[in-house]
Order: structure tokens, then sequence, then C-alpha cells
């Protein structure tokens, strides 16, 4: 029998000239896209600090941290990554203790205070980010999960 090749071919973009421009103009001039993302992060939030927040909500804020922590890494708002880092180990320590509290997600006011935090800081980011930069964010966040660099939660 004959050895299979391990070539793939690459797809190919039909419009260069779109995903171009798309790429380099900026998150916030997508107004319907951004509004609604920003509704989302917002109500998870609030179910967080309300002590009612789904497994749902806690996977959008995660997003929003880690999103917050590659941008950082992409130079965009370097200078906040501290802050950044605290309310990820904020918002870890938050989940590990939900296994213990039968899928209940409560902070306590210092990790709500840092996980807000983050939050303005991730708000703030989009405001300046193009599309290409958000996407070259998620590729980081893919390849440290892919790399099992991201922090699991084991339960």
């Amino acid at each position: 029998m004959r050895k299979r090749s391990k070539y793939t071919p690459r797809g190919v973009r039909l419009d260069t000239m779109d995903f171009v421009v798309t790429g380099m103009s900026k998150l916030s001039t997508r107004e319907s896209d951004y509004i609604t993302m920003h509704l989302k992060n917002m109500s998870a939030l609030d179910s967080l600090s309300k002590g009612l927040a789904t497994h749902r909500e806690i996977d959008i804020i995660i997003g929003v941290i880690n999103v917050a922590e590659a941008l950082c890494e992409l130079d965009v708002g370097a200078e906040y990554h501290p802050q950044v880092l605290s309310a990820s180990s904020a918002l870890y320590d938050v989940c590990k203790r939900s296994l213990n509290r039968s899928g209940r997600f409560v902070c306590t006011g210092e990790e709500l205070s840092s996980i807000k935090l983050g939050f303005e800081i991730h708000d703030a980011q989009l405001e300046i980010t193009t599309i290409g930069m958000l996407g070259k964010a998620l590729d980081i966040i893919e390849k440290a999960i892919k790399a099992k660099k991201a922090k699991a939660i084991n339960g």
C-alpha cells in the first residue's frame, strides 16, 4: 500500500483587500457587534456580583480576562498587566472555590473589585484595538490552551 502524503493545501482568501481593511479598522467602528459583546460581558459580570452566575456566564468572564491579558502581551495597555493578572488570579480562586460550593460562584469583595478592574481595562483596550489585533490576541489564547500553559481547574 502506498504511503499517504501529509500535505494539505491552504485555503484561499478570495477578497484579500476586504480582509486587510477589516483587520485595520477599529473594533469600536463595528457598533452593533461591539454593543452586543459589551452587553453580554456586563450581564455576566452583574450575575457574578449577585452570586447568580452560571457556567456559561463564567466562561464569558474568563474569556474577557484572557483577552485582556493577551492584549497586554501585544502592548495594548501593557502598563495594566499586573492588574489583569490579579483579576485572573481572583477569577481562578472564585472558580476553584465553586467546586466546594456545588457550582455556585461567589466572590469576596476584594476579588470582585479586582475582576471589575480587569473588565474596565478590557473595555479601554477594546476602544483602541483593531480587529486584526483582537484576532492575534485570540490566537495567543488558543496557543496557550493547546500548549497546556493555561491554568486548569480540576474537579
